[in-house]
């Protein structure tokens, strides 16, 4: 049993590493590209999506989308939806991209980068801390989960962001995955960016500093 649980661990490991360093990438990439591209950083994203929802339904296999899957992929997305957790995370960042509002001074995405770094941080250690580790719960969720996704995505948030709404991005999001009953990986930014727009309306600068 204990072997069993290892290698669950393990795999999971190996999952959410890879979630957290592709959000860490693309987040830094946001960072450094938008004050030039703008909006035109839609095109590799959405062009990522698509190849990855058309390569493993094509016909002749596809060398690179069998060793992804491999490793990285659950046994039920493999047979029923290949991809689906990078799929979820491309379609998710994108209402951010979009929506958030930029810094007027030096046109960079700040809101946006912490809304993904949140994502990135915050859901992957938030799963191994409270799956693995996590003691006091509350249906399949954790006490712990919960605290270390605060933990985790106020630092990841934190070189976007002020403190202030770095922690606000950490505790908001935190209640999203904590509840939500959909992908993690659609509702935390989806969520985030709908309720950042939302008090930009109510009371700016409340619990998120906008630039």
């Amino acid at each position: 049993m204990e072997r069993e649980r290892r290698k669950e661990f393990v795999f999971e490991l190996k999952r959410k590493m890879f979630h957290f360093i592709l959000g860490v990438f693309i987040a830094c990439s946001v960072y450094y590209l938008y004050p030039y591209y703008e909006k035109l950083l839609l095109i590799p994203l959405v062009t990522a999506i698509i190849i990855m929802w058309v390569a493993p339904r094509l016909p002749i296999e596809h060398v690179m989308s069998k060793k992804l899957l491999y490793h990285f992929e659950r046994e039920h997305d493999k047979k029923y939806f290949p991809f689906k957790g990078a799929i979820y995370f491309g379609i998710g960042i994108i209402p951010p991209l979009v929506l958030l509002p930029v810094d007027l001074a030096t046109g960079e995405p700040l809101l946006a980068c912490a809304v993904i770094s949140v994502l990135a941080g915050g859901d992957a250690f938030a799963t191994l801390v409270g799956k693995f580790y996590g003691k006091y719960r509350f249906r399949h969720k954790s006490i712990e989960g919960f605290i270390a996704f605060i933990t985790f995505s106020y630092m990841m948030a934190s070189p976007f962001v002020d403190p202030k709404t770095a922690f606000a991005l950490a505790f908001i999001g935190a209640i999203i995955e904590f509840f939500n009953t959909i992908d993690d990986n659609l509702a935390i930014p989806i969520g985030l960016t709908v309720i950042i727009e939302i008090a930009n309306v109510i009371a700016p600068n409340m619990l998120f500093t906008m630039h």
